[in-house]
C-alpha cells in the first residue's frame, strides 16, 4: 500500500477549519463540516453543513428528501423557532438515514439517525438529536478550527 493510499485511524479529533462567510456584519468563520447523507443507494454531499450547538435538530432542505426518495412522517410535524426570529415547519424522516464525514486518508465516520426537512427554507444545519449528541466537538475559536471525535465505534 503506497502513502497516498493508506488510511488513518482516527486517535484525536479530526479537525475541520472554519468556513469563512458573509453575513450582515461582514465575513466571519464558522464551524462547518463536510457531511454525506445517504438513504438506499442515492446519497447527496453537502460540502459545508453547519454545527449548530444550539439547534435540537438536524435540519436540511425538503428537496434533499425528494433527491434521497426518503418518505417522511407527516404526522410528527414541528413549528420551529429560527435563531432569526422567523418560524418554519420541518417534518422527520419515517426512518434513520446514514450520515458519513469524510476526509480525504481517513477513515469515514458513519452513523445513522433522524433527519428534520424544512419546508420552503434552505437551512443546512446538524443538531444534537441523533447527531451531534455523538461526538465530543472541541471549538477552537482562536484558530478557527473544530474538533470532532466520535464516541461510537465506527
Amino acid at each position: 500500500m503506497t502513502l497516498s493510499h493508506r488510511i488513518h485511524i482516527l486517535q484525536g479529533p479530526l479537525e475541520f477549519p472554519y468556513v469563512k462567510v458573509e453575513g450582515s456584519e461582514g465575513f466571519s468563520a464558522r464551524p462547518y463540516i463536510p457531511v454525506t447523507f445517504s438513504s438506499g443507494k442515492k446519497s447527496f454531499r453537502v460540502g459545508h453543513t453547519l454545527v449548530d450547538t444550539g439547534s435540537d435538530l438536524t435540519i436540511l432542505p425538503l428537496q434533499i428528501a425528494h433527491f434521497l426518495e426518503i418518505e417522511l412522517d407527516d404526522s410528527k410535524r414541528l413549528t420551529i423557532d429560527g435563531a432569526g426570529g422567523g418560524r418554519f415547519l420541518v417534518q422527520p424522516s419515517q426512518k434513520s438515514i446514514q450520515y458519513s464525514i469524510d476526509r480525504k486518508g481517513f477513515r469515514s465516520i458513519a452513523w445513522t439517525g433522524i433527519v428534520y426537512f424544512a419546508e420552503d427554507e434552505p437551512i443546512i444545519l446538524l443538531g444534537h438529536h441523533q447527531c451531534l449528541e455523538k461526538f465530543d466537538l472541541n471549538f477552537q475559536g482562536p484558530e478557527k478550527k473544530l474538533g470532532v471525535l466520535p464516541r461510537f465505534k465506527f
